[in-house]
């Protein structure tokens, strides 16, 4: 594993989970603050955003939860 991180520094053709993994939380707390700021248009763009990465999300009452849908 850590050749392959060595490698893809230099190729960068290599989309590691936990980098997608951390986009998609970041994303998500992007769009709770929108949802706050009641910016329902922001947070509906970066739920289109996140679909069309193939991440699903489902608002619950625990929090939003994300799961993969490709």
């Amino acid at each position: 594993m850590a050749m392959l991180r060595h490698a893809n520094l230099i190729l960068d053709v290599i989309e590691f989970p936990e980098a997608v993994d951390a986009e998609v939380e970041s994303l998500i707390a992007e769009r709770q603050t929108a949802r706050d700021q009641r910016d329902f248009a922001r947070s509906d763009e970066i739920r289109k955003r996140l679909l069309g990465m193939g991440i699903q999300l489902d608002d619950t009452k625990e929090g939003t939860r994300w799961k993969r849908v490709r």
